[in-house]
């Protein structure tokens, strides 16, 4: 175990240090000039040097990559051009929301993708009809069904909020997360109406990666329906649900794990998106505020928070598949 975790915890440094130093490189070739930004359009040319002198934008590349990097490690991200805001300020005032809204999404898509292949690998017509919805969340872009349970579900119906966080006061701490920070705080009225806002916007992002996991999970549970333990399991007189659960099960729960780190990844490209279309106050639509101002310093900040989320996640779907499965070997796992 130690010696897995070492490797993991090397591997994801050495990714995140290349992803920082592309993304500095990236900023390099940005039309925005950071002293410029600093001190308004307006400023004369003298005050434009004597800025970049100070941001020490004439230093060498590998200079100013090393500094770079070197603020990063401390959280630093610099300061944003739009809001003249420390772009992590600006990143812990709406990470919170983001995160609350893509733990219930993970949990939304892995729990839909486990029920989808269980039901899938069930026999008779109804695997036909559950296949068709499968097809056809699949084939969905995700802004036309953010929009569509907007339409359904808040316009026409009325059952769900459309926009927001809460329309309740919420008790401040100590996570962020409005949900349990209502718990905490013993406010059942604010759980639930947090939870209620949460449902739109947080199975619109789940719907495309709880297809893929259950396409993944269901194609690996028929193949173990059609083993020979599970013959013999079935001429023991054992029932579908007690081969299920009792021998096929946590064999193939380890392709819904692979699954769901890689659907994670679609999660946060797209988390943005649904922002937008919900105004869930976010980093996605901190992120898309910042690209319409060419803010270059948030945009690579989001960027970095966002790639190692995505690095720590799938380091820990490599722990848990071997939970999952006790074939794999932590020492023998690449």
């Amino acid at each position: 175990m130690t010696r897995f975790l070492t490797r993991r915890i090397i591997s994801a440094i050495i990714v995140l240090v290349l992803m920082v130093a592309a993304l500095f490189a990236l900023q390099q070739f940005s039309p925005a000039d950071p002293a410029r930004a600093m001190v308004g359009d307006r400023a004369t040319p003298e005050a434009i040097a004597a800025a970049r002198e100070n941001l020490g934008l004439d230093d060498p590349f590998l200079v100013r990559l090393g500094s770079y990097l070197q603020d990063v490690t401390t959280g630093d991200f610099q300061t944003s051009y739009r809001t003249k805001q420390p772009v992590a300020s600006d990143l812990r005032a709406t990470l919170p929301a983001t995160l609350e809204l893509l733990l219930f999404a993970a949990m939304f898509a892995l729990t839909g993708g486990i029920l989808l292949g269980l039901l899938t690998a069930r026999r008779g017509l109804g695997v036909f009809f559950v296949r068709a919805i499968m097809l056809a969340g699949a084939s969905v872009p995700i802004f036309l069904l953010g929009l569509l349970f907007l339409l359904l579900f808040y316009d026409q119906w009325g059952l769900l909020p459309g926009s927001g966080r809460s329309s309740h006061a919420v008790p401040d701490g100590p996570t962020g997360f409005y949900t349990l920070d209502s718990i905490v705080h013993l406010d059942p009225s604010a759980f639930w109406d947090s939870f209620l806002h949460l449902l739109l916007p947080a199975i619109a992002l789940a719907a495309g990666p709880s297809v893929g996991i259950g396409r993944s999970f269901g194609s690996a549970l028929n193949a173990a329906l059609a083993s020979d333990y599970v013959k013999t399991a079935r001429l023991k007189g054992l029932g579908w649900i007690g081969i299920v659960f009792k021998h096929a099960f946590r064999n193939c729960l380890n392709s819904a794990l692979a699954m769901a780190g890689l659907m994670m990844g679609i999660m946060l490209g797209t988390v943005a998106i649904i922002e937008q279309i919900f105004a869930w106050p976010g980093v996605g639509n901190y992120l898309s505020v910042s690209i319409r101002a060419t803010d270059v310093p948030a945009i690579c900040g989001v960027a970095i928070v966002f790639g190692s989320i995505f690095i720590v996640l799938n380091a820990l779907v490599d722990v848990l598949q071997t939970i999952a499965d006790p074939r794999i070997s932590l020492d023998s796992t690449d």
